[in-house]
């Protein structure tokens, strides 16, 4: 779901991460589905994705 949504908006991962502030190997995680983000951080990455 959020990598659909973060190529679309041409962002790197390391930009999005930036972006939120976390890691890249974080939102690699979240991305993988092998963590979940924090209510906090997926508003932030909500609203970093449109």
């Amino acid at each position: 779901m959020l990598r659909p949504r973060r190529v679309a908006r041409g962002l790197s991962q390391s930009a999005l991460a930036d972006r939120v502030g976390v890691s890249r190997q974080a939102l690699v995680a979240i991305e993988a589905g092998r963590q979940v983000p924090s209510t906090a951080l997926a508003l932030h990455l909500a609203r970093a994705l449109g």
